[in-house]
Parts: C-alpha cells; structure tokens; sequence
C-alpha cells in the first residue's frame, strides 16, 4: 500500500462486509473502499491481485471536476489522492 501513495485513483466500490479468514465468518465492516487500479502484486507475495482494502480516513478526498470529454462522458468525476 505504501507505494501507491501520492496517486490519484477512483472509488471501485464499498466494501460493507468481508470473509474473516481465520474464521470463515462474515463480518461487517464500515468506512472502507476498494481503489481501482490499487491490488496487490507477486512483488509483495499476491500471487491473485488480491485488491486492498483503504479505510476512508487514509483517503484525502477530490472534489468533483467534469469531464472534457464528449457529453455521453461529459458526468462529473471525483477522485482520491493517496
């Protein structure tokens, strides 16, 4: 996770609940996001890309900025700086 910081990324998705593995159980869990692009690779020991898990409060929040793009693309879009 460290050598990702100082990159801008986009919100992938919420996490509400994860396997605990130790257990097999379902537990909630509240406050964290997966990062697109932000998984863990074979350099680390990952041998699946397995995705990181951020809490927000790790996060420095983007206000919205809008696109460029043709107006199909043209949504607002936020991002995250590591």
């Amino acid at each position: 996770m460290f050598e990702q910081r100082g990159r801008r990324m986009r919100v992938r998705t919420r996490v509400d609940k994860i396997i605990e593995q130790a257990t097999g159980t379902l537990r909630p869990v509240r406050d964290t996001v997966i990062l697109e692009g932000s998984a863990c690779d074979t350099y680390f020991g990952c041998a699946r890309r397995i995705p990181f898990l951020w809490r927000e409060v790790w996060l420095t929040g983007l206000e919205a900025q809008p696109s460029l793009g043709p107006p199909e693309l043209g949504q607002a879009q936020s991002g995250i700086l590591l």
